[in-house]
């Protein structure tokens, strides 16, 4: 009889065992046992000695309920995406969230149908991914970002938009081809080359449906900006004009244009009082590399050299040759990155006008030098941000030195330096007296000038370099004239210099 009793209970035991409660491993290293409570209420209803399959639905491990069969997911996931995406998102399908395991399992045991509960949860908390196009982003060393795009076309076509911001789309589609003509016959510009800095990958991926782009402006807006960066926009003032906008905002004309793309164009002249601009310069997460051939004239300007007369019957200044500015054709290499000129190499040159060095004959060492009234450029490779007024009270230009952003400046003309300092809106400043009934001045400095008070200066000579400091809203140099017994600002470009070669294209 013990006998007996001992094998009915083995075999129970068996039985028990074979139909009881299994474990689930994980991959997350958790251990669930079958039967334990889910985010969705349901209840083991009997067992059967039959097995069959289990499909249990987990949110980040956690058991949401069990679905009474395979196909009623894959119905619920196709019939969804019909009702309430297809429209949106076209030629796509719909599959769980990527924090959603579906663990089908072989099982005896039954439970009470809460299909309805288990589907209505993953659509209440959107557990949902769409199936897309991933886009990854790689330097030298890893994947830095990503976008989800409905498709691949809907990427490249935004990067065909991007890239026209840097170059035309005749050169654009020459580049590709390789069929850009680079010799230049006349003065302007060509690119030579264009290159994205980092590698650009697909495959196809399932996204949350959120994250998915279907519109080929926010993919534009991301090449821009990324995923964070949120542009500012500001309001067109009374006096000002298309360059003084800009400058105000420490960009050019071009950049300002490439930024604003649905407002203005290279067309564009002047600006709309009161309209609102994007001011917000482009932080794309791509680099994009341009090479240009750039052909210019540049005014080569007389040096300027004194010799010491001891016959002369008084104190003061008599020119013994008139200097005459010459003129180069000059080609440069230019770099380019995401639209902003980096460096300028001279690649070649030649003499289109022979200077003639100006010559003038003093008293004696101290006598104090005049200006010669021939004016030049205080900045190398200069470019006129922002020209007399174009602004509110802006009384003065706004120069930058293209291919040096923090470059030498030099006087203008020969004189003595009357004052150095700083000012909370010109920043650093030196002002140079040039004997003859004007003064020119040059701000925003980068430190201090390099000169002192009472130190000679001839034209040409460096003073200090460009700087963004007082009220600068980047790298530039403030420069205009005075007169005598006035604080009345003069235009420089006013019957000073000539500044039309100068312009923003």
């Amino acid at each position: 009889m013990k006998r007996f009793l001992a094998i009915f209970i083995l075999v129970c035991t068996s039985i028990f065992l074979s139909i009881g409660v299994p474990v689930l491993i994980h991959g997350n290293g958790t251990v669930e046992m079958e039967g334990q409570e889910g985010l969705v209420e349901q209840n083991i209803t009997g067992f059967s000695f039959r097995r069959h399959t289990a499909v249990r639905i987990y949110q980040e491990g956690k058991l949401i309920g069990t679905l009474s069969s395979p196909s009623v997911l894959n119905h619920f996931l196709k019939e969804t995406y019909e009702k309430e995406y297809e429209k949106d998102y076209p030629d796509s399908e719909l599959n769980t969230g990527a924090d959603v395991n579906v663990v089908k399992e072989e099982t005896n045991i039954t439970y009470e149908n809460a299909d309805d509960a288990i589907l209505s949860y993953l659509k209440k908390n959107h557990l949902f991914t769409l199936k897309c196009e991933a886009v990854e982003f790689a330097d030298s060393t890893a994947v830095y970002d990503r976008i989800y795009v409905l498709k691949k076309s809907l990427f490249t076509e935004s990067l065909h938009d991007f890239l026209c911001l840097f170059v035309s789309e005749d050169e654009l589609k020459e580049l590709k081809n390789d069929s850009v003509n680079t010799s230049l016959n006349s003065y302007g510009s060509v690119p030579v080359s264009l290159r994205i800095d980092q590698k650009i990958t697909y495959h196809t991926a399932y996204a949350p449906v959120n994250e998915v782009y279907t519109d080929k402006d926010a993919v534009f807006q991301y090449l821009c900006y990324g995923h964070d960066t949120k542009p500012v926009y500001d309001t067109v003032e009374g006096q000002d004009t298309l360059d003084g906008f800009a400058a105000r905002q420490g960009l050019t004309r071009e950049q300002l244009i490439r930024i604003n793309p649905d407002r203005l164009n290279e067309n564009s002249t002047s600006v709309i009082t009161g309209s609102s601009l994007c001011v917000t310069y482009l932080e794309s997460p791509l680099t994009v590399t341009v090479v240009k051939h750039r052909l210019v004239n540049e005014t080569e300007d007389p040096a300027l050299s004194y010799v010491v007369n001891d016959a002369m019957a008084q104190e003061g200044e008599s020119v013994l040759q008139e200097g005459e500015a010459g003129s180069e054709n000059c080609l440069y290499e230019e770099t380019w990155i995401n639209g902003i000129l980096m460096k300028g190499t001279l690649i070649s040159s030649y003499t289109v006008k022979e200077k003639t060095d100006e010559i003038i004959a003093i008293k004696d060492d101290h006598t104090p030098l005049s200006g010669t009234g021939s004016w030049i450029m205080p900045v190398d490779h200069a470019l006129i941000l922002a020209g007399f007024e174009d602004y509110a009270d802006h009384e003065g230009i706004d120069l930058i030195n293209q291919y040096d952003r923090y470059g030498d400046v030099k006087a203008a003309d020969t004189g003595t330096v009357a004052a150095v300092g700083y000012d909370e809106t010109e920043g650093s400043y030196c002002v140079i007296d040039h004997h003859n009934g004007y003064y020119s001045h040059y701000g925003h400095l980068n430190n201090s000038a390099s000169v002192q008070v009472g130190d000679t200066v001839q034209r040409g000579q460096v003073i200090g370099q460009i700087g963004a400091s007082g009220s600068a809203p980047g790298a530039m140099l403030l420069f205009y004239i005075t007169q005598d017994g006035s604080d009345t600002h003069l235009n420089a470009c006013d019957g000073f210099m000539d500044c039309e070669a100068y312009q923003q294209e």
